[in-house]
C-alpha cells in the first residue's frame, strides 16, 4: 500500500478508516475451479469515488491499467474464493476502478470484474461469486494490495 499512499493520500485515508472494520468470518476455502478460460477482457473504467473527489493520479493509474487474458487467469488462480458474507470487503480495499470481461468455468459463461485492490467477482445471472487475491505475486496485477500480506484464516 506504500506506493498508493504516496500517490493518493486522502484516498488512502479514507480506505485506511474503512480497513479498521472488523475482519469478519474466514474465507471459503475454495480457490477457483479449474479449467478457467478467459475469453475477452475490457479496458479498464474508472467509476466515481465514494467521497466525491477525484483522487490525484488516480484515473490516470486506472487507464494505464490493463490485464492480458494469461492475467486474468493467473489473478484467478491466485485467488481465495470467499463465501457470501465472510467478510470480503472488510479484508480488502476497493478502488472505483476495475477491469471486466467474459470467462468460461465449470461449464458455464460468466461476466467477471476485478476491481483495482485486488477483489473481484463472478456473474452469470444465476449467481454470483467473490475472490480475493492476497498473495504476492497479485501485486503485479493489481494496483493496491490489501494490508499484512496473506488474508487471515
Amino acid at each position: 500500500m506504500k506506493r498508493m499512499t504516496e500517490k493518493f493520500p486522502v484516498l488512502a485515508a479514507v480506505l485506511l478508516m474503512a480497513g479498521c472494520q472488523s475482519s469478519g468470518p474466514a474465507q471459503a476455502p475454495n480457490a477457483p475451479e479449474q479449467g478457467l478460460r478467459v475469453l475477452s477482457v475490457s479496458a479498464a473504467e474508472l467509476g466515481p469515488t465514494t467521497h466525491g473527489r477525484e483522487e490525484p493520479g488516480l484515473a490516470e493509474a486506472c487507464r494505464d491499467w490493463r490485464l492480458t487474458p494469461e492475467q486474468v487467469e493467473r489473478f484467478f488462480s491466485l485467488s481465495q474464493r470467499y463465501a457470501e458474507g465472510s467478510g470480503l470487503h472488510q479484508r480488502f480495499y476497493f478502488l472505483p476502478c476495475r477491469i471486466t470481461g467474459e470467462l468460461q468455468a465449470d461449464g458455464q459463461r460468466w461476466n467477471f470484474a476485478i476491481n483495482a485492490a485486488a477483489t473481484a467477482s463472478w456473474n452469470n445471472g444465476n449467481e454470483i461469486r467473490e475472490f480475493g487475491c492476497s498473495a504476492a505475486e497479485c501485486e503485479a496485477l493489481v494496483l493496491m494490495m490489501p494490508d499484512g500480506g496473506e488474508a487471515e484464516e
